[in-house]
């Protein structure tokens, strides 16, 4: 087989002001033609560092120390810029990054980005870019291709952004490589699936070699031929992705592969499906839409609405955990915010939300103040929603100031009070009390989750819903967070409920699990029934999307 690329002990570093820090060491593997490539490691492993030097898009700051990048016998490293951009980047060597929207001018029609990159790396004559254009986002099983040709990227969704990302960066260009930087890292499991079976499908076609730049060992196990697994910058063990996964002869991969979450693997011990309990939440024939308007002349007039819930009726057990699975807009955080009471003003509700014994749209203002304590919230981006301006112990003792949970009626009582409340929470969620003075910019994605989570618990809550807790966290910070709810769950005989897309990670911790789809609740049940004998056709397929974990031989 041709060897198409062949990377020598690439090293990368970055100034400090005590000397180098090495993010790349001594990295070496082949890629041959038509060969899919994954390149599978933690956050910070240098995977993105190392796909970047292929590509010569590193930080300015960036230094490469040592190593030969060898495309078809020319040195990537060696050749000027003009070099590189004018016959490799874009043309031969092509990149699909984990923003597809990002990836895209704001303003600019899709179409019209398809043609610009047309127009440089192919021989399409002018005349006919655009049905060129229309037909690669056809090709990209965008339905309405023609409509979304002249579309900015924003009303694009996940799934639709990434594929038309595909079509631009591989399919108008039809580069020798194609590098995808956690393509589908923000996807729910089906659209992950589709959009991983056509850019497979793009590359196989077209002959094309795919570089697959994950955290997710699934991933890889599915549809890579090779892996390289990187740690802390250096090749921790590469080969054939069978011998790799099946005969780890790496600890570190070993205790990777046997900490992922599984379907199969539970964290805790489950409740029985028996066990009853009082009812904590209780929703009955819950809807929620959202008024649509045309607009006639100067007048706007009601023309519809989107059922964003619809008819959903669940009961909530103390002490249980739930878990919500859907692909996105199925209406599981639309349903939840119901729950928090914090939809935006045009949301039309109809139904019942009974929450600790308590219709929330009947309580008085004072009333819902004091429901709002036993009830906690951690939310899916996690970065964005800590204020960067905040210090550790401001975020964490935010609730406590808004709620006003003090005993001491002085400021100074109040600072100690928070700062012991913060403490000890820091302590329950596993960040040093060092941390506590430190910006949310200072803490990994995993550090920042527990903030998020301690956030949550300071007005010590009854009931703590978590969206999509640990996406797109790598394996171990993962595992580790999940533990982590385990423990407080236990510890604290908290009620949670588990929004996610990820259905290991509901299998692993929950006790009921609820499928949603276009705003209803298709099926119910335990985790086992639901995931290992699925009545639903829609069930049936987000579990056949998932991909599976390897299993290292025992």
């Amino acid at each position: 087989m041709e060897t198409l690329l062949k990377v020598r002990g690439l090293t990368v570093c970055f100034p400090q002001a005590n000397g180098l820090k090495t993010v790349v060491k001594d990295v070496s593997f082949d890629l041959n033609r038509g060969e899919i490539l994954g390149l599978v490691g933690e956050s910070g492993s240098g995977k993105s560092m190392t796909a970047s030097a292929i590509c010569r898009l590193l930080p300015e700051k960036a230094q490469v120390r040592a190593g030969l990048v060898d495309f078809e016998g020319t040195n990537l490293l060696s050749i000027s810029e003009k070099e590189m951009r004018n016959k490799y980047r874009g043309k031969r060597i092509s990149m699909v990054f984990q923003d597809a929207v990002g990836t895209f001018n704001p303003v600019v029609p899709v179409g019209k980005q398809i043609e610009e990159m047309l127009t440089l790396h192919s021989d399409v004559p002018r005349k006919n870019l655009r049905e060129e254009a229309e037909k690669l986002l056809q090709q990209a099983y965008i339905s309405d291709y023609s409509e979304k040709y002249g579309s900015i990227s924003a009303f694009l969704s996940g799934g639709q952004a990434q594929r038309a990302s595909i079509a631009m960066m591989a399919l108008a260009t039809k580069p020798d490589i194609l590098i995808a930087d956690e393509a589908t890292t923000a996807l729910d499991a089906t659209v992950q699936a589709q959009v991983l079976d056509f850019m497979v499908k793009t590359a196989r076609e077209n002959n094309i070699s795919l570089i697959l730049i994950t955290h997710d060992f699934g991933l890889v196990a599915r549809y890579a031929d090779k892996v390289v697994v990187l740690r802390d910058g250096e090749v921790a063990e590469k080969g054939l992705v069978k011998d790799v996964f099946s005969r780890p002869k790496s600890a570190f991969v070993r205790a990777v592969l046997r900490d992922l979450p599984r379907m199969d693997k539970p964290l805790r011990e489950k409740r029985s499906p028996e066990a009853s309990s009082p009812a904590v939440l209780t929703l009955e024939g819950l809807h929620v839409d959202y008024p649509l308007f045309k607009r006639r002349g100067l007048l706007q007039r009601r023309s519809g609405s989107v059922k964003a819930v619809d008819g959903v009726s669940l009961t909530l057990q103390k002490g249980e955990i739930f878990g919500l699975v859907g692909e996105s807009g199925s209406g599981k955080t639309t349903l939840m915010r119901a729950v928090l009471d914090v939809l935006p003003p045009n949301a039309e509700v109809s139904g019942n939300i009974n929450v600790l014994g308590s219709d929330i749209y009947e309580l008085s203002s004072k009333d819902n103040l004091a429901l709002r304590r036993r009830i906690g919230g951690v939310p899916q981006a996690s970065r964005q929603s800590l204020t960067p301006r905040m210090r550790i112990r401001d975020l964490v003792g935010e609730g406590l100031d808004i709620l006003n949970l003090y005993e001491s009626s002085s400021s100074k009582g109040k600072e100690k009070e928070k700062t012991e409340r913060v403490a000890e929470l820091l302590e329950a969620v596993g960040i040093p009390l060092g941390r506590m003075w430190d910006y949310p910019a200072r803490l990994s994605g995993g550090e920042q989750q527990r903030i998020a989570i301690a956030r949550a618990l300071a007005p010590n809550p009854e009931i703590l819903i978590l969206d999509e807790p640990t996406a797109s966290l790598d394996a171990s910070r993962k595992n580790t967070i999940l533990e982590l709810l385990v423990r407080l769950h236990d510890e604290l005989g908290l009620t949670y409920v588990v929004i996610s897309h990820e259905l290991s990670t509901i299998a692993s911790v929950c006790d009921t699990v609820a499928v949603m789809k276009d705003g209803q609740v298709v099926e119910t049940g335990t985790p086992e029934k639901v995931f290992g004998s699925p009545e639903h056709p829609y069930t049936q397929k987000l579990v056949s999307s998932v991909p599976v974990p390897p299993k290292p031989a025992v």
